[in-house]
């Protein structure tokens, strides 16, 4: 499933940046726009993770109709 390996590797780099975020923070910037990039990562991550979910039941639906035909 090519798809979701190319889902999966989109999540992980999601969360490389929300945790570069969270670095930058410490390092110093503008809370206000370390509170930004934060909630922007994670808001993305959600998304994602919600997008494979729907994907993941629709293939489930896919395969159990196969084994009914």
């Amino acid at each position: 499933m090519p798809g979701f390996s190319l889902m999966v590797a989109e999540t992980i780099s999601q969360v490389t940046e929300g945790l570069s975020a969270t670095c930058a923070c410490k390092a110093g910037r503008a809370k206000e726009e370390c509170a930004y990039e934060l909630f922007r990562s994670s808001q993305s991550i959600f998304m994602q993770a919600e997008k494979m979910g729907k994907e993941s039941l629709s293939i489930k639906k896919a395969v159990s109709k196969k084994k009914e035909s």
